[in-house]
């Protein structure tokens, strides 16, 4: 490999890398935020004296403006960890890194991982999971939209397909001038 192609292959990684860095700060930045706005109404203390868990009134539900902020903050997370492993597939030194990685993990992790039973009941063997529409699974959308499970659900073509038809729903519902549907 000539001199040109290198300084191209490290210009184009260093490229990935800086994009990747902003990403992981836009990443951390949501977590931060979501952190935040848990803490706001947090109402589990930790462990009760029964074993159970204790919880108090002192802090309020969420808000459904709350809960939306919180479902935008973790979309936005998932889409740039998205983003993320696009940009990993993009790296032609990806594979050859993440063999030599994937090996240290696998160490690491072996090291590093905690006692099941020093875990609380609820977080035993449960994944991290990446939001998705409920419609069409896409995990990039401009905006997320209200569905049938809730805010926050669908993607923005699934959204606008599905508001469509529940206003067409609600319009040949609603009695006309005229009509024999008038009680």
């Amino acid at each position: 490999m000539d001199k040109k192609t290198q300084g191209l292959q490290r210009g184009y990684r260093g490229i990935i890398s800086g994009k990747a860095r902003a990403i992981s700060a836009y990443i951390r930045h949501g977590a931060k935020q979501l952190l935040r706005l848990t803490e706001n109404f947090s109402g589990y203390n930790g462990p009760g004296p029964a074993g159970g868990y204790e919880t108090t009134t002192e802090h309020p539900l969420p808000t459904d403006d709350d809960l939306r902020a919180m479902s935008r903050l973790s979309h936005s997370i998932a889409r740039d960890i998205s983003e993320i492993r696009s940009l990993r597939k993009d790296d032609p030194n990806a594979h050859r890194r993440k063999l030599g990685e994937s090996s240290q993990r696998q160490v690491a992790f072996k090291n590093d991982a905690p006692d099941r039973a020093s875990q609380p009941p609820g977080r035993r063997g449960r994944r991290k999971v990446e939001f998705s529409c409920h419609k069409c699974h896409r995990v990039d959308t401009p905006e997320w939209r209200p569905g049938p499970d809730g805010p926050s659900t669908l993607c923005n073509v699934c959204g606008l397909i599905y508001a469509k038809r529940e206003r067409k729903k609600e319009e040949s519902t609603m009695p006309t001038f005229g009509s024999h549907k008038l009680s």
